[in-house]
């Protein structure tokens, strides 16, 4: 193992594995700070991509600059967005949250095909049973995220928040997504709240 001795540490890492305590602290976090990561929702967004020999029929009834589409069956609701105007081939992306984010994270390729496809057939004519590539994230299941972003839980406010924006002993801050009270959720806002962390800290560095 490497060992490194630092004045101030910056913890990056996706709110999923502070929830799992998959890093020790010693001495322990302080309870507040504990306490609002457990309070901070984060969860599984999972995103499906799958090519085509041919394009989906029924889109080409679409308007040219509609690509995103919403249907439902007793399998659940779907919504569909078509790629093919940017890869210049018959590409799609399928969006999943909640229960059936879960079935992806834990779900193999054929398995999510089936049920992706199954609940094509069930709205639609002249739908293939397979595609012919697919491309999974599973964010929920991911070692290194358990979970793709945070959002407002039922114990949600601005207070849990802030706590993380205040260092433990000038010596350990926090940044990313879920520190970020306008942005959370995004990229930009793990980005900004990344450069207000470290502007912050060079604000205290003595000029030498």
């Amino acid at each position: 193992d490497n060992f490194y001795i630092a004045s101030r540490v910056v913890v990056t890492v996706p709110l999923g594995i502070l929830k799992k305590n998959h890093i020790a602290f010693y001495p322990a976090l302080p309870h507040h700070y504990a306490q609002s990561i457990q309070d901070i929702g984060f969860g599984s967004f999972n995103k499906v991509f799958f090519e085509l020999e041919q394009p989906l029929s029924f889109r080409s009834k679409m308007p040219i600059d509609k690509i995103s589409d919403f249907y439902w069956n007793e399998l659940g609701c779907f919504n569909i967005l078509d790629l093919s105007g940017i890869y210049k081939k018959p590409i799609y992306l399928m969006l999943f949250g909640g229960k059936q984010s879960e079935f992806i994270d834990n779900s193999a390729d054929h398995e999510i095909s089936n049920f992706i496809f199954s609940s094509l057939q069930k709205q639609f004519n002249n739908i293939p049973h397979t595609p012919k590539k697919l491309i999974v994230t599973r964010w929920g299941s991911d070692p290194y995220s358990y979970g793709s972003f945070s959002f407002p839980s039922l114990k949600h406010s601005e207070d849990i928040v802030k706590v993380l924006h205040q260092p433990i002993q000038e010596k350990i801050f926090f940044a990313g997504e879920h520190c970020s009270l306008k942005y959370a959720g995004t990229v930009h806002g793990a980005y900004l709240n990344g450069d207000e962390t470290a502007q912050k800290i060079l604000a205290e560095i003595p000029l030498i």
